[in-house]
């Protein structure tokens, strides 16, 4: 039987240059900014050109050559596309490799986690300088956060090497530095790299298609709800769902045609009939990573103290902390007057974590007493109120 993959593959990437080319011609048109303009970060047309150029032909050798040459093409394709950003995707490069030196370095022991941490506060500290401030805040949405997940991986394997092509096939795929992707994706480091599998067939371009499609729903509605006059809370929840929607949609196939299968990281969040649900569904990469780097560990430590206490002390331990250290270091030290948007952080992720850990004293009460299953109306009633909580905190 003939072998349709390379036809397929092909065509992929003839899709994919007609879709970067009609992009371009419409940030041209209308003068659309690629980046975070308040600070100076905005990608030039010519490093858009080529990281629009290294994803299309990556995208054909990658699924074109066999696995162990498709993860050399996407470390390549990645850095060409981080070098789009120009002097300042050169220096983040840099910092990269210098970073996995540090963590790679055995023969120091448990110190070179200690100063990987520290060099990732350097990228923090740039915010004070405006002219490094770009570069910084560019690291700091593309890798710190996976990072940060690679570094807890090699803490719980400290004799083992971190191989350098394994850690550059997990931080520099083609979609994630193209696509900062900041909370949104956040993939484990162990088994990463073995995990690729290059080769288009028609049931992944079925899926491909499914992602796009949803990519394309999601933003138009959130465009026409720029359009639309929703004064309400629930009306802003619904745009910021959409706003994550589109985004996570559009990223899933561009990783997929690189044979780089990921969860999604949200599975319908409107459905949840409670908040701890909601936390499961809604920006699950990043409530993975905040589970095993703060609630797992703080709850392990507490595991003597009584169990209701333990989950609310982990989980205000996971939010007050936890979460907004990593919204503090990954972007909200970057903005030009950072105090407000902190102070606001603090009420949230407060709010966030009472409603939380009462939730999941109520679960676990519900688990220990065998409590029978809830009914419809429960669950009318449980959904109403979470939409509410949701959308309240995000006025916040």
């Amino acid at each position: 039987m003939r072998d349709r993959r390379p036809a397929l593959a092909v065509g992929a990437a003839l899709a994919l240059l007609v879709a970067g080319v009609a992009f371009a011609l419409v940030r041209s048109r209308w003068h659309v900014p690629v980046g975070r303009p308040f600070i100076g970060l905005v990608i030039s047309d010519a490093g858009l050109a080529l990281q629009l150029g290294a994803l299309v032909l990556g995208v054909l050798v990658v699924n074109l050559v066999p696995a162990p040459i498709a993860r050399r093409v996407i470390v390549i394709e990645g850095s060409v596309c981080l070098l789009g950003f120009g002097l300042t995707g050169l220096g983040c490069l840099a910092f990269l490799l210098t970073w996995w030196a540090v963590l790679d370095a055995r023969c120091l022991g448990r110190g070179r986690f200690v100063l990987a941490i520290a060099l990732l506060a350097t990228v923090d500290a740039t915010a004070w300088c405006a002219e490094l401030a770009p570069a910084g805040l560019l690291f700091a949405m593309i890798f710190s956060l996976r990072l940060l997940v690679l570094a807890y991986d090699r803490w719980q394997h400290r004799e083992a090497r971190t191989p350098l092509g394994e850690f550059l096939v997990y931080t520099l795929p083609a979609p994630l530095v193209m696509f900062p992707p900041y909370l949104t994706f956040i993939p484990l480091f162990g088994g990463f790299a073995q995990k690729i599998a290059p080769g288009l067939t028609r049931a992944k371009l079925v899926r491909i298609a499914r992602h796009v499609a949803l990519a394309i729903l999601f933003e138009g509605l959130r465009q026409a709800m720029n359009h639309v006059e929703v004064p309400t809370m629930y009306g802003h929840f619904l745009a910021v769902v959409l706003e994550f929607a589109a985004f996570a949609h559009l990223v899933l196939p561009l990783l997929l045609l690189h044979g780089i299968d990921v969860a999604p990281p949200l599975d319908r969040p409107f459905l949840a009939t409670r908040y701890s649900e909601l936390w499961q569904r809604f920006a699950s990469h990043q409530k993975d990573a905040q589970m095993f780097l703060f609630y797992t560990p703080a709850l392990l430590h507490l595991r003597r103290h009584n169990r209701y206490v333990a989950i609310v002390l982990a989980t205000l331990w996971t939010l007050v902390v936890g979460n907004t250290l990593i919204h503090l270091a990954l972007n909200y030290c970057f903005f030009p007057d950072p105090g407000p948007w902190i102070a606001r952080m603090m009420v949230a992720n407060v709010a966030i974590g009472v409603v939380l850990a009462i939730d999941l004293c109520l679960l676990e009460h519900r688990r220990r007493t065998h409590a029978p299953a809830r009914g419809l109306a429960s669950h009318a009633l449980g959904w109403a109120v979470t939409m509410t909580i949701a959308a309240s905190v995000r006025m916040l």
